[in-house]
């Protein structure tokens, strides 16, 4: 929770390999360019770029299996520990990854 008047960022990229064209594009379009505007103070901006995330700065990620494909949510300094990413990750089933 924040104080009024902070505002929290946590910095996060996602990799999505093993799908077809259609649902990359569909991933995509989720990840357009973000006005980040702050909600109950947490900001986010999200954009897409094709590739590899990169691990400068990573804590760790968290990879699960989805729509037949893996997606990959890296998780990085700023933000939740290590401990936290994996904590969360293997209570919701995905296998965590180190930088």
């Amino acid at each position: 929770m924040s104080a009024a008047g902070t505002t929290l960022t946590q910095k996060g990229c996602e990799e999505l390999a093993g799908v077809s064209a259609a649902q990359q594009q569909a991933f995509m379009q989720q990840c357009m360019p973000s006005s980040g505007q702050s909600d109950a103070g947490f900001s986010q901006q999200v954009s897409y770029t094709a590739g590899a995330c990169s691990h400068d700065g990573a804590v760790g990620a968290c990879r699960t299996t989805q729509a037949g494909g893996t997606l990959t949510i890296w998780f990085y300094t700023g933000g939740k520990t290590a401990a936290e990413v994996e904590q969360e990750c293997t209570t919701s089933g995905g296998t965590f990854v180190s930088p």
